[in-house]
């Protein structure tokens, strides 16, 4: 039976231990990149499908640099994290390991149950809106929504009835802030289809009359700031089109046009 290169190797390399009292010819010999994957396969293999700038910007023999064994103790060629990454409130988190589970894959980021303060070490900005706008987003761990892989943003109907059939992420953003959600805001051109998602019996009403306002956008009244009600001076002025008489006689508009979505009524 003819011997597996496998096998051939295998004696070569006992007939090299054996004859040199070490695993490399050499005491001094030196590693290559290229020797790594003779023996490590698989966190090679690991580093090039996921290494991110452990891959790009380091190599193996960067971080492992304190020999090999037999010659090195294991404990010893193991490099500590803060040998590079030093200078940063992230860097100063305990047991780095407890997230980045591997280091030759270091943004597989693996969540605990308590990650506000870590996140927070690199999105302050996103902590400080949910923070600082209380909805009940802020009620939850980041991990509850990014919690598929680092870097992993929703679709907001992962938990939310969407306000219409058919409502996008993309819909839903536009309106309203992920990390201060009630916080809502438009631009002028929002669809009233939109509004009619949680004001239907409004834009019904303002679709069924006869005015000009039946011809405009929600958004081009309710501007700014979701809830804003416009005086009805912002655009007809402090008479609107009344004789100034009636105007001190019936100073409040609403007491002849009893809804400003439709007029006739």
């Amino acid at each position: 039976m003819k011997k597996s290169i496998f096998t051939v190797a295998l004696c070569m390399t006992v007939g090299l231990i054996f004859s040199t009292g070490n695993i490399w010819a050499a005491e001094d010999a030196e590693l290559l990149v290229s020797d790594c994957i003779k023996c490590h396969a698989k966190v090679v293999n690991e580093n090039a499908a996921d290494g991110a700038k452990h891959l790009s910007e380091v190599s193996c023999v960067d971080c492992h640099n304190e020999g090999h064994p037999p010659s090195t103790p294991v404990e010893e060629m193991i490099p500590q994290c803060a040998m590079c990454h030093e200078g940063e409130p992230h860097y100063e988190v305990d047991n780095c390991l407890g997230c980045h589970a591997n280091p030759h894959q270091p943004l597989r980021i693996v969540f605990g149950e308590d990650n506000v303060a870590v996140c927070n070490t690199c999105h302050t900005d996103q902590v400080s809106e949910v923070k600082n706008n209380p909805s009940a987003h802020g009620e939850f761990d980041c991990a509850e929504c990014h919690h598929d892989k680092h870097g992993y943003i929703p679709d907001c109907n992962e938990c939310h009835e969407p306000h219409r059939p058919g409502q996008t992420y993309d819909l839903c953003i536009s309106c309203h802030l992920v990390h201060q959600p009630t916080n809502v805001t438009y631009v002028e051109s929002t669809s009233n289809q939109d509004c009619g998602a949680c004001h239907g019996d409004l834009t019904m009403l303002l679709a069924a009359g006869s005015s000009k306002h039946a011809t405009l956008q929600c958004a081009s009244c309710h501007k700014d700031n979701h809830g804003y009600i416009p005086p009805c001076a912002n655009c007809h002025g402090e008479t609107g089109p009344h004789p100034s008489s009636m105007m001190k006689k019936f100073p409040n508009c609403l007491e002849c046009h009893k809804d400003p979505h439709d007029l006739d009524i």
